[in-house]
């Protein structure tokens, strides 16, 4: 009994590491998502040569990094 108390207290502590992981690795995700945005945001300004656009793909591309330094921080 003792040796099975354990081992779900080692499951259980796994478990955590996991989910803190995937935690991070969401943020990862949501940051790459952001810089693809705002890179496609970036071609239409181009094209169109909207400074509208310009300015919210300036604030995509700042999201982006703020969600990285939020992965990068472990938050």
């Amino acid at each position: 009994m003792p040796e099975a108390k354990k081992l779900e207290q080692q499951s259980k502590e796994a478990e955590e590491k996991s989910e803190a992981a995937m935690h991070v690795h969401h943020r990862w995700a949501q940051a790459t998502t952001l810089i693809q945005i705002s890179i496609a945001l970036a071609a239409i300004t181009i094209l169109t040569r909207s400074k509208g656009l310009e300015y919210i793909a300036y604030g995509v591309a700042a999201g982006s990094v703020a969600i990285g330094v939020l992965a990068l921080r472990h938050i």
